[in-house]
């Protein structure tokens, strides 16, 4: 299957996405809060089904730059957050404590094991991908690509019986975040949609999507509306995210919301880069010197959309800088080469 040059319907996804990432960490409140949180939750998996779906006949070159292009952008994302905790530590006086919490050889082998930095939780995303792209350049080099696609039931059995058990027994977050259940089983996937037929993909009954799509909503939210023995909500993510990531590839050139696609094509990196501090330091800025009472059900309800739309702000800022800086380091290698 031949994919389109520029996927509109798929940048409208990461749009999307990209805001339900910051409210998975910048929750508004109550139970309506937990809800928008797991109905958001999708956004991860959907990332990972589009980096596997672009990976798809790729060769160990274009793989590799990937890679290193994700390793620099997980270098900056992790000085950010570097800074941002030490300098909070600092504020508190426990930078002595901090470092001894946050550089142990326990806490080092959570980085490569549960894909884990303590001080910048986000990150995980960035770990994860970074060792499923290792991986998958050594499965294009040996050309096994077609084991691990017939592997991918049981890579999603793996995630579903870790993520239950974790979730049930309400152990640590970090024990059920691996790259081979939280990335290489939805990159896998991705992957594979991409290995079928365009036309395969266009005659999928959209109704039938839908209500895959309501279905794994439903399931998601099940636990928290009834409180459920057993968590299953990770259950529901594979039907709901996978509708939603074959919508978007039936009549992909149609563009719906420009704007939208700006921000999933261009913007969605930096959103999910830089919305933990904006939400932290705009807390701290109403708290501190607006003295505004932050507990309070207006501001908790209105606290994630404040920092929404100041991290977008921050991102759109960020990109015309990069875009500027790189346009202008292109011209000085052409003005060179002449």
């Amino acid at each position: 299957m031949e994919a389109s040059k520029r996927n509109n319907k798929l940048n409208l996804l990461k749009g999307f996405a990209c805001i339900g990432v910051v409210f998975i960490h910048i929750q508004f409140p109550g139970k309506i809060g937990k809800l928008i949180s797991m109905v958001s939750a999708y956004a991860v998996p959907v990332f990972f089904l589009i980096a596997g779906y672009y990976a798809f006949g790729k060769g160990t070159d274009t793989l590799k730059r990937r890679l290193l292009k994700i390793i620099k952008i997980f270098v900056f994302a992790y000085l950010l957050f570097f800074v941002y905790s030490l300098l909070s530590a600092a504020n508190n006086h426990k930078v002595v404590q901090w470092f001894a919490d946050n550089y142990t050889i326990t806490v080092l082998a959570r980085y490569i094991i549960f894909c884990t930095v303590s001080f910048a939780i986000p990150l995980w995303y960035l770990l994860a991908q970074i060792e499923t792209y290792i991986f998958w350049y050594f499965i294009v080099k040996l050309k096994k690509e077609n084991i691990i696609v017939k592997c991918i039931p049981l890579l999603f059995i793996f995630y579903s019986v870790l993520t239950i058990v974790c979730e049930t027994k309400g152990l640590a977050w970090f024990y059920k975040i691996n790259f081979v259940t939280r990335s290489l089983s939805w990159f896998a996937l991705g992957y594979y949609i991409h290995s079928l037929p365009k036309e395969k993909i266009e005659a999928t009954n959209s109704k039938i999507l839908y209500l895959f799509l309501i279905l794994g909503i439903v399931i998601v939210c099940l636990p928290t509306l009834l409180s459920l023995a057993i968590n299953i909500s990770c259950i529901g993510y594979i039907p709901y995210a996978v509708a939603l990531f074959l919508l978007s590839l039936k009549n992909s050139e149609i563009s719906i919301c420009k704007t939208m696609e700006f921000l999933g094509d261009k913007l969605s990196l930096y959103v999910y880069i830089f919305h933990v501090p904006v939400g932290d330091l705009s807390k701290m800025i109403s708290e501190k010197i607006l003295k505004i009472h932050t507990q309070s059900e207006i501001y908790l309800w209105l606290h994630p959309i404040i920092t929404l739309w100041i991290v977008i702000i921050i991102s759109y800022i960020f990109y015309i800088v990069i875009t500027d800086v790189n346009r202008k380091n292109s011209n000085k290698l052409i003005t060179k080469n002449d």
